[in-house]
C-alpha cells in the first residue's frame, strides 16, 4: 500500500520518500530540517559555505593508528572470552565485541553471505521523492519546490568509509552501510555538509558527504550512543551533536550469530584435528629380526619409505600393516553440528535458511516454502528502518 509523504513543515511541504520496492514506497523521510532550511535560503553559495563548517571528527593520525594497530580478535575466541565481551557490549562498552563481530562477519562465509544479502536487499531499490496527496495551490507549489531540493540532496550526496577511504558511492552505498546495523546494532555516519549551486537552476543547494564510522569508535554506557574522540587510551565518549551524525539502530544480530559461530568454529577445529590425527592410517611393521640388527634397521627404513611412497619389498617373515581408527566419517558428530549452525545462521539473518540449504535433512531443513514470505517481510521492515532513520 502506497503512502504519501507527510509535509515537512506543518503540512506545507513534502518530505523525501525513498521507495524500496516497485509498489511499496517508504514513509516520507528527510535528512533533517537543517538541510531543507539551508537549501531554501536566498543567501548566495559563498555565504552558505562560510556558515556550514566542514567537520572532521576523526583525525588522520587516529585513522593511521587504528589501521596499523588492528589485531585478529578471533585468535583468543573461547566461550569465556565471548561471554565476557558480550557482557561488556550489553553494559555499553562496545569496542571489544564490535571488533570481534566485524572479524566474524568477514571470516565466516555463511554469515558474510547471509548478512550481505540482507544489506543489499534494501540498498538495490533506490529512492523516490513523493508529494502528499491532496495538496493544492500554494501548498502544492511549495511541496514541488521541496521535492526538487530533496531530490538534489539525495542524488548528489557522497558516501565513504573513515578507515577505507577508497570506498566511494552515493545513496545505494549509504543504505547498504546503514543496513550494517542489522548485524552490529549501530551504524554511524559523520555528516559533512556540502553547500553548492544547482548547475541547472543556478539556485543554492545543500548536499553532504556521509562518512561511515565503525561501532568501536563509540560507547553507550549512558543509554545513548557517544563518540570516543580520544580513541587511544580512553573508553568514555562525549555527546554527539544531532546535525553532525546520522545514527541507525538495528537488530544487532551479531550477538546470537557470534554464539553460533563459536560452536561451529569449535566443531571445525575438532574435525580438523581428527582428520590430521586419523585421516591417514598408522603403519606398523612386524619382523622376526633382532632389534638393531642389520635386518631390523633395513626393515625400519622400508617401513619409513612405505609411509611416503606406499611401495616396498619385504621378506616373507616381515609384514607391514595399516592401523585405522574405528568407525567411519558418517558416525562423527562434527558435520551435523556444523550444518545445524550454518542453517541457524542463515535463519537468523534471513528469516529462513538459504535456498541451497533448503533440501537439508532434519527439522531445520523443513519449511523452506515459507522462505520467500519471510524474506519479503524482513525486507519491508528493513526499508522502514532506513526510512525512519533518514527523517
Amino acid at each position: 500500500m502506497k503512502r504519501g509523504a507527510k509535509t515537512e513543515r506543518k503540512a506545507q511541504a513534502a518530505r523525501s520518500a525513498p521507495r524500496t520496492g516497485n509498489d511499496r514506497p517508504l514513509p516520507a523521510k528527510r535528512p533533517g530540517t537543517s538541510v531543507a532550511r539551508a537549501a531554501r535560503t536566498n543567501r548566495p553559495a559563498a555565504a552558505l559555505a562560510n556558515s556550514v563548517a566542514e567537520s572532521q571528527q576523526i583525525a588522520a593520525a587516529t585513522v593511521v593508528w587504528v589501521k596499523r594497530s588492528r589485531y585478529n580478535p578471533l585468535r583468543q575466541l573461547t566461550p569465556e572470552y565471548l561471554s565476557r565481551v558480550i557482557d561488556y557490549w550489553n553494559n555499553g562498552y562496545l569496542r571489544d565485541f564490535s571488533l570481534m563481530a566485524d572479524a566474524i562477519k568477514r571470516r565466516d562465509p555463511v554469515i558474510n553471505v547471509s548478512l550481505r544479502k540482507r544489506e543489499k536487499g534494501v540498498a538495490r531499490h533506490g529512492f523516490e521523492v513523493l508529494l502528499r496527496e491532496g495538496l493544492e495551490g500554494a501548498q502544492k507549489a511549495r511541496a514541488e519546490q521541496h521535492q526538487e531540493i530533496l531530490n538534489y540532496f539525495f542524488n548528489n550526496l557522497t558516501v565513504t568509509h573513515v578507515l577505507e577511504q577508497d570506498v566511494n558511492g552515493g545513496f545505494r552505498l549509504l543504505v547498504e552501510q546503514m543496513m550494517s546495523a542489522i548485524g552490529e546494532r549501530y551504524a554511524v555516519h559523520e555528516i559533512v555538509w556540502k553547500p553548492t549551486v544547482d548547475p541547472i537552476t543556478n539556485q543554492p543547494r545543500l548536499t553532504a558527504q556521509l562518512i561511515f564510522v565503525p561501532v568501536w569508535f563509540f560507547e553507550a554506557t549512558t543509554g545513548k550512543l557517544r563518540f570516543i574522540r580520544q580513541y587511544i587510551g580512553s573508553v568514555m565518549g562525549e555527546e554527539m551533536v544531532d546535525d553532525q551524525w546520522l545514527v541507525t539502530v538495528g537488530d544487532g544480530l551479531m550477538e546470537p550469530l557470534s554464539v553460533a559461530y563459536l560452536f561451529k568454529h569449535a566443531a571445525l577445529e575438532a574435525w580438523t584435528a581428527f582428520g590430521e590425527r586419523f585421516g591417514t592410517p598408522g603403519i606398523q611393521g612386524k619382523t622376526a629380526a633382532a632389534k638393531d640388527s642389520p635386518a631390523w634397521n633395513d626393515f625400519a627404513d622400508a617401513v619409513a619409505r612405505f609411509g611416503q611412497e606406499w611401495a616396498t619389498i619385504t621378506s616373507q617373515d616381515a609384514t607391514i600393516e595399516l592401523i585405522e581408527a574405528k568407525g567411519s566419517a558418517g558416525t562423527l558428530p562434527f558435520p551435523e553440528l556444523i550444518e545445524k549452525m550454518d542453517k541457524a545462521i542463515a535463519t537468523i539473518c534471513r528469516g529462513a535458511d538459504l535456498s541451497t540449504m533448503s533440501s537439508g535433512r532434519g527439522m531445520m531443513g523443513r519449511g523452506a516454502s515459507l522462505q520467500g514470505d519471510e524474506t519479503e517481510l524482513l525486507e519491508e521492515d528493513d526499508a522502514m528502518l532506513i526510512s525512519e532513520s533518514l527523517k
